[in-house]
């Protein structure tokens, strides 16, 4: 299941990259998928916003970490 799936919250239409995240942390706290989530959003808005594509590196540290998170939360579930 989605991170949202894991940790629902509700999001008003129109928030901002920033915003969801803010709500994300005040509802569930500093989990490890919403930290992941504020390092991929990160990402997200550097490429999105900033013109500034990440690098190949980072796309493979964020896939890696995905991975990780997904078998972790996978044992504990």
């Amino acid at each position: 299941a989605g991170i949202l799936a894991r940790h629902p919250v509700a999001l008003a239409a129109g928030s901002t990259e920033q915003q969801c995240l803010r709500t994300l942390q005040e509802q569930h706290g500093d989990s490890l998928p919403i930290a992941y989530l504020q390092r991929l959003t990160q990402a997200w808005i550097t490429t999105a916003w900033a013109h500034r594509p990440v690098s190949a590196e980072q796309v493979r540290t964020l896939t890696q970490h995905w991975q990780q998170m997904d078998r972790l939360e996978a044992n504990h579930a």
